[in-house]
C-alpha cells in the first residue's frame, strides 16, 4: 500500500516510484528429513540470520518499502520493465531464532495491456 508517483516522459516509457507500509508473513518448518543445518545461500548470512533450521514457527513483519522502476510499452501493447524494491523485514520465529532481510530486490517484468 502507498502512494505511487509516475511520469510518462515518452509515449512508450513510464518511470515510477512508490513507497509505504508493507506486511510479510514467514513460516519456518522442519520437515524432519535431515538433521544437518543447510549452509546459507547467497547474501542470507549477511542478513543477520540466526535461524535454527531444526525448529519451526510463524512470523509477521510490518515495515516500510520503497520501489522504483521503468517500463516500456511496445506498439502491440506488450510491456517489459525493470524494478528495484527495498523492504527491511525482520522475522522472529521464537525458538527457531531470528531472520533479518535487509537488501534490495531486483525484478524484471513482462506484461500486456488489456
Amino acid at each position: 500500500m502507498g502512494p505511487v508517483i509516475s511520469i510518462q516522459p515518452l509515449r512508450w516509457m513510464r518511470v515510477y516510484a512508490a513507497g509505504g507500509p508493507t506486511v510479510a508473513y514467514a513460516y519456518l518448518s522442519d520437515d524432519g528429513d535431515d538433521d544437518a543445518v543447510p549452509e546459507p545461500v547467497d547474501d542470507v548470512s549477511a542478513a543477520s540470520s540466526s535461524v535454527d533450521f531444526s525448529s519451526g514457527g510463524h512470523s509477521v513483519s510490518l515495515t516500510y518499502y520503497g520501489r522504483a522502476g521503468i517500463e516500456f510499452e511496445m506498439p502491440t501493447g506488450f510491456t517489459f520493465g525493470a524494478h528495484a524494491r527495498y523492504a527491511p523485514h525482520e522475522f522472529d520465529f521464537d525458538d527457531g531464532g531470528e531472520l533479518k532481510l535487509d537488501s534490495v530486490q531486483y525484478f524484471v517484468s513482462l506484461g500486456a495491456r488489456l
